[in-house]
């Protein structure tokens, strides 16, 4: 997501970025990432806690990460920069699954 703010720049200076290589596909490359994120996230957890209510501590932050990939707007620039700063809440969300799987 933050590879789309700078997509012109890129393309201008003939940098390869994520965005420019996913093209049209941005928002399912994202929702691609995102999962592969969240999955990584889960295998940690059941490895350290193998519990199926542990994973459900996971969910709120796989849920914020499907709402950015799927409200990310291709090419406006505005809505990039406010789903990649809304990153800040789901690192508050990983948090505290892992407090969550630590302490429950």
């Amino acid at each position: 997501i933050y590879a789309c703010q700078d997509r012109e720049d890129d393309a201008m200076v003939g940098i390869g970025s994520s965005a420019l290589t996913l093209g049209k596909r941005i928002k399912a490359g994202v929702a691609v990432f995102y999962a592969g994120a969240a999955v990584l996230w889960a295998l940690a957890i059941w490895l350290l806690r193998p519990d199926w209510l542990a994973l459900l501590a996971l969910l709120p932050a796989a849920l914020h990460l499907g709402w950015q990939a799927l409200t990310l707007e291709d090419g406006d620039v505005e809505n990039a920069l406010a789903r990649f700063r809304s990153n800040r809440t789901t690192g508050l969300l990983v948090v505290a699954a892992c407090w969550v799987v630590g302490n429950a």
